[in-house]
């Protein structure tokens, strides 16, 4: 995977990933420990981010997956107002070319059809307890 995601996308370690409110719900329903899983799966250590909407998002459902984003870093060009959702802040952040190089881990269906529109995104979500 290490040498795919270098060559075919331009990423380099540490992979920078994205991880939206669904996701994180996601991992802490299935009890998985994303932490440890994403670098065994690309093969190489990792950067994990959120934004300030996604925590935002998370709080007010009320979910206990706050807790697991506000321990991963933040994303300092997130400066959306109040009313602006998880899915497009991230859309926001990735743009059009990506050119910060991120992957996004992103359990929105919606989220993941509009990125696959942008060349070099790295997509990972989680399928019956197994992150693909």
């Amino acid at each position: 995977m290490h040498a795919v995601f270098e060559r075919s996308f331009g990423m380099r370690t540490p992979y920078q990933l994205i991880l939206d409110g669904e996701f994180l719900d996601k991992a802490l329903d299935q009890k998985m420990y994303f932490k440890e899983a994403l670098p065994n799966l690309l093969g190489g250590a990792v950067r994990l981010f959120t934004t300030n909407c996604v925590l935002k998002e998370l709080r007010q459902k009320d979910s206990a997956a706050v807790f697991n984003a506000r321990r991963l870093e933040t994303i300092k060009i997130c400066k959306h107002d109040k009313n602006t959702t998880g899915a497009d802040c991230i859309r926001d952040i990735i743009g059009d070319a990506n050119k910060y190089h991120y992957g996004v881990c992103a359990q929105q269906d919606d989220l993941r059809e509009s990125l696959r529109e942008v060349p070099g995104v790295p997509l990972l979500f989680i399928n019956r307890g197994i992150l693909l």
